[in-house]
């Protein structure tokens, strides 16, 4: 059993890593508030911020947490499809998702946004977190 399921969460894992593209958006109808990920916003002097989504769940609401999260991601694929990539490299924005198991069957969902702060603030407004 723990070996069937840390073989599912490697594929939870590499599944929401894989860089996605414009095809990949699915619109969340209706968009609610989110109830699994806590969000806090770090804004920079330069127009910039990071969005940082955070869960800790039971394996039972662990599904729940990564929904979330790809929701996130799926927003944001759907407004800036081709802005994507490394910061550095001329990108407008870029994001990091780690899934990791926890200690005593619980699970975490790490998803941080890095882009300029009125495209963050679209993201909470309109996951109704503003």
């Amino acid at each position: 059993e723990n070996r069937r399921l840390a073989r599912a969460r490697e594929f939870e894992s590499h599944r929401f890593r894989q860089a996605r593209g414009p095809f990949a958006f699915r619109s969340m109808a209706p968009h609610r508030p989110l109830n699994y990920l806590t969000v806090e916003v770090f804004e920079s002097d330069d127009g910039m911020a990071s969005l940082e989504a955070l869960a800790c769940t039971t394996e039972q609401h662990h599904p729940q947490a990564l929904a979330e999260a790809q929701a996130l991601l799926d927003w944001a694929w759907g407004q800036r499809p081709n802005a994507h990539g490394p910061l550095d490299e001329g990108h407008e924005w870029d994001h990091d998702l780690q899934v990791q198991p926890a200690h005593g069957g619980w699970c975490s969902v790490s998803l941080t946004l890095t882009g300029p702060q009125a495209f963050l603030d679209q993201l909470l407004r309109h996951f109704q977190q503003a």
